[in-house]
């Protein structure tokens, strides 16, 4: 799967304005120059030529030089049973790579903390996340090249789905055609995350209404997009709410709530309805905590728009289980369309997909 290829047709129309990521100190090609030319050879790939991304992702995550410092290894294993060290290990490196002046490194173990979090949104990875955000475009580069990167890489193809989250809390639209491309993806997850990005980068201030969706955990903000643009984008955001996806659905309904295009409140209204339901344990043997992710992210977006609207579900048991799961679709284990070696421990929200 490379979830970066070009679509020709809806790209060509969409004219692209300046990344607002600007200001970074050094870039990450010139700082990764000798490791981007020495990646391939290290890692034994031949064939075809590595494409840039690709390999300057190789380079930045650390996949084909794997650093140290001070004792502190950034990788165990080898093949496919190469994994990062634990998260403690890692923030320690971190720290050490900053103390010694190590740049390199220091970027390493700092996005391998952005990426593969211990327990998702927490101080440290957002330290982390603020580390490499410095680099701005370079980072944006990174994350494309680990959704660009194929089998013959070890370890980089398992992080597509964690460079897809952090890709949506990166939006700019001078990478809408990455979004398009990822809105196409076969992978559902990637496509999720792609018509994700393509609702913030739609993003529209409505006078008089929140400024954000509850449980969006992304500031929003208004990017330099024309009406043509938007109108393209909000063709697919609207054709991504009947996905057979849950998750795809749900991208939908929160990329609708940010945009508040016209005809957005009655396909919402239909979205609150969604039949997707997620079922974790409760407290008690009896209860299950019911979750409809489609249902409250319609929820969120409506009332941001200014319906009323309530999520439905919570810790059920007995009568009130059986009615709210009632023609319902549990889809806990629902992973279609997606691959089943990659996770994600990035959160851009809190509506459970």
């Amino acid at each position: 799967m490379n979830a970066v290829s070009r679509s020709g047709a809806i790209v060509a129309a969409l004219a692209l304005v300046p990344s607002a990521h600007a200001g970074q100190q050094r870039s990450l090609p010139d700082l990764f120059r000798t490791q981007v030319e020495l990646a391939g050879p290290q890692l034994k790939l031949r064939g075809q030529a590595l494409d840039s991304d690709v390999a300057l992702a190789m380079a930045a995550s650390g996949v084909s030089w794997r650093p140290s410092v001070a004792g502190v290894r950034l990788f165990s294993g080898e093949g496919k049973k190469l994994s990062y060290t634990g998260p403690e290990g890692r923030m320690l490196g971190l720290r050490r790579a900053v103390a010694t002046g190590d740049e390199r490194t220091a970027f390493c173990f700092a996005f391998s903390l952005a990426v593969q979090p211990g327990n998702g949104e927490t101080d440290d990875w957002r330290s982390a996340y603020e580390h490499v955000s410095r680099y701005g475009e370079g980072l944006d580069r990174v994350l494309v090249g680990v959704l660009g990167a194929d089998e013959r890489i070890p370890f980089l193809a398992g992080l597509q789905y964690s460079a897809a989250d952090l890709l949506v809390w990166r939006t700019d639209a001078a990478h809408i055609p990455v979004y398009l491309a990822m809105a196409q993806s076969k992978d559902s997850y990637v496509r999720s995350r792609g018509i994700a990005a393509l609702g913030l980068a739609s993003y529209t201030t409505i006078p008089g209404k929140p400024p954000s969706l509850a449980g969006l955990l992304v500031a929003p903000r208004e990017m330099a997009v024309s009406a043509t643009q938007r109108a393209i984008l909000h063709d697919i955001i609207e054709r991504a709410a009947s996905d057979a996806s849950y998750r795809v659905r749900a991208a939908s309904a929160m990329a609708l709530g940010l945009a508040g295009s016209d005809g957005a409140l009655e396909r919402l209204q239909r979205m609150a309805k969604d039949r997707a339901y997620l079922s974790f344990a409760g407290r008690s043997r009896q209860a299950r905590q019911i979750v409809y992710p489609v249902r409250s992210t319609a929820a969120a977006a409506l009332t941001r728009l200014g319906l009323r609207a309530i999520a439905t579900g919570g810790e059920l048991s007995g009568r009130d289980l059986r009615d709210a799961t009632r023609g319902g679709r549990d889809v806990t284990r629902d992973t279609r369309g997606m691959r089943r070696d990659r996770s994600s421990t990035v959160r851009f929200h809190r509506w459970e997909w």
